[in-house]
């Protein structure tokens, strides 16, 4: 943890350009002290990615803003550091930094995500805050969000079993977010961290969110999504975790109550059912490796399907497929980085939705998939 690796983290750039320019230069501090002459010749960066970059090592005052880091208590970890997760090395665009306030997990820790509704049911708080609990005492810690509902109950049954659980947050590790988990907040700290790959005093924004979901998937080896309705953050947890290749439990709920037709959708589909927390325990600890329905491919084989779509495309679905990432992007704003109308833009991202290369995550809010 030093100086340098927290300047490079700040920059406005993609993570793997950051990761691409720590291996050109060999470490933060030669990039640091690089002549302007060095960076403008760096194939790592676009041009625009240049002048940025100049412009903000010219006006980043490094000593302040590492001195205040200190001040809050607030570590870093960035993906060449041995102690950096090594499961979020395998996600998509993995964190060139990540920051935190607590202790990191040790490399053999075994952690299983646990996510649901922010509004969830007696039942649902039943469930998650009883299968953290006997996760923990049988060796495992659990992975959530920290919001409201499931997460929050989950990582409570976790510390009050005497585990450990980890935070990935939607803002920076110093905002506490949603106020109301205020002592959860300290409590995660002192059993385990909150995370983030987002700079101190960020904000939460809905934006944020679709992106973090990947790291709590993407630090665990399972996740567990307790209750869901049909449409919920918690399902696109799921769908990284699956394509992550990690295992993917749901908990079954009454086919009429609409806070479990997300986990129900989730079991039909093929995702694992828990009928208990003995047979949850009973499979994690005797499958520690095995995978939890059939697949009909191996995880390079769907990335080379997934790569042979995309070399399928048209040139205007190519172009409107670039604009858009993991972070949930507005049609309207979307179609004006383009030159197409908003009827033939509309009807581009349509037929990518059906392709399974773009969706729809908020209303009239897209993603990569």
């Amino acid at each position: 943890m030093n100086k340098y690796e927290y300047f490079l983290g700040r920059a406005d750039l993609p993570n793997a350009v950051k990761i691409g320019l720590r291996m050109a230069f060999d470490s933060e501090e030669a990039l640091y002290k690089a002549s302007d002459e060095d960076i403008l010749e760096c194939a790592c960066l676009k041009d625009a990615e240049r002048a940025k970059f100049l412009s903000f090592r010219r006006t980043f005052d490094l000593t302040r803003e590492w001195d205040e880091l200190l001040e809050k208590e607030i570590s870093i970890v960035t993906a060449f550091d041995k102690a950096y997760p090594s499961r979020l090395s395998e996600v998509y665009h993995p964190p060139y930094i990540l920051y935190y306030r607590g202790t990191l997990p040790a490399p053999d820790d075994r952690l299983i995500a646990m996510v649901g509704s922010r509004e969830c049911s007696g039942y649902g708080k039943k469930m998650a805050t009883e299968l953290a609990g006997a996760l923990v005492k049988n060796g495992f810690g659990i992975v959530s969000g920290m919001a409201l509902g499931i997460d929050g109950f989950s990582q409570t049954g976790a510390i009050g079993a005497g585990g450990k659980t980890y935070a990935l947050l939607g803002c920076g590790v110093d905002v506490i977010y949603p106020k109301k988990h205020e002592d959860l907040y300290y409590s995660v700290i002192e059993h385990g961290a909150v995370l983030s790959e987002l700079p101190p005093g960020t904000v939460p924004l809905k934006q944020h969110f679709p992106s973090r979901n990947r790291l709590i998937s993407g630090l665990a080896e399972k996740t567990i999504v307790v209750e869901a309705r049909e449409r919920s953050g918690s399902l696109i947890t799921a769908d990284f975790a699956l394509e992550q290749g990690r295992d993917v439990y749901a908990v079954p709920g009454r086919d009429t109550d609409p806070m479990s037709a997300g986990t129900n959708r989730l079991i039909y589909e093929g995702a694992n059912i828990i009928l208990s927390k003995e047979q949850v325990i009973a499979d994690f600890l005797a499958l520690p490796d095995s995978l939890p329905f059939p697949r009909q491919n191996s995880a390079s084989d769907e990335h080379n399907s997934e790569n042979s779509v995309i070399n399928s495309l048209e040139k205007d679905e190519l172009v409107v497929y670039s604009i858009f990432d993991f972070y949930p992007k507005n049609l309207e704003a979307a179609c004006k980085e383009t030159d197409y109308s908003p009827l033939a833009f509309l009807s581009i991202v349509m037929g990518l939705c059906e392709r399974g290369l773009l969706k729809e995550v908020f209303k009239n809010e897209y993603i990569r998939c």
